[in-house]
């Protein structure tokens, strides 16, 4: 199921875009929420055009407060 959702995403958007999945992914915490989404897209040069490309995709959930979540957290992380 991990190699399946893992091919999805690479069907359906770039490699940059890929790249700041994995940084979000690799800075969540065990939930899969990520409370500094600004900070670390700017450490690895990625635009606000990058991360809404993820929120349209449904791989990224943001909520009002800034807070985001990487969806279909525990498929990816079981």
């Amino acid at each position: 199921m991990k190699e399946e959702c893992f091919q999805n995403l690479l069907q359906k958007v770039t490699l940059f875009w890929i790249c700041l999945f994995l940084h979000l992914s690799m800075n969540a915490d065990d939930e899969g929420f990520i409370n500094n989404c600004k900070r670390l897209m700017r450490v690895i040069g990625a635009s606000d055009c990058d991360f809404q490309a993820l929120i349209e995709k449904a791989f990224v959930i943001r909520f009002e407060s800034g807070i985001c979540v990487i969806k279909h957290w525990k498929i990816n992380n079981s």
